[in-house]
């Protein structure tokens, strides 16, 4: 093989390498879900929903009129003009009578948006969870799904 094909593989090579680091980068960096909500399990206890995540040792117990989302495809799928922009989202739930979100997150360094209530619990190695509920919610439902969200243990 003479030198100008080598170079012209070699070339290509880096290339598809280059082509396959910018492809994964942006699929990962796009992805405002946490890997640790792969960890999550929703059942039911009482008449509500029970969410854990045994890697963080959180639990809390929910509504079961919210519509959860637990990964990045079915966040998407939602047609919602407030999407939360929250990045590390471990649970995302909806429901629409009467109509408010909540997210439980890792904590980043970010603040939240103004228009969220918010409760933090260190459960698991410092690492800090977040539960963010839209201040349109009922006062009597953020004083329960904050009086539920708790540590695991």
């Amino acid at each position: 093989m003479d030198l100008a094909k080598q170079k012209r593989k070699v070339t290509s090579s880096k290339l598809t390498l280059t082509i396959c680091f910018i492809i994964y980068f942006f699929s990962n960096s796009c992805n405002s879900f946490s890997k640790i909500s792969s960890y999550n399990t929703l059942s039911t206890e009482e008449g509500y929903v029970k969410y854990e995540n045994d890697s963080l040792q959180i639990k809390m117990l929910l509504y079961g009129d919210f519509k959860f989302v637990n990964n990045h495809a079915e966040y998407k799928m939602l047609s919602l003009k407030d999407k939360h922009p929250a990045p590390k989202k471990l649970l995302y739930g909806l429901t629409t009578d009467p109509a408010y979100y909540f997210i439980i997150s890792l904590k980043s360094g970010k603040e939240s948006p103004e228009f969220d209530t918010i409760k933090d619990i260190t459960c698991y190695q410092g690492l800090q969870s977040r539960l963010s509920i839209s201040k349109s919610a009922p006062e009597s439902d953020i004083k329960f799904l904050f009086d539920n969200f708790k540590c695991n243990r």
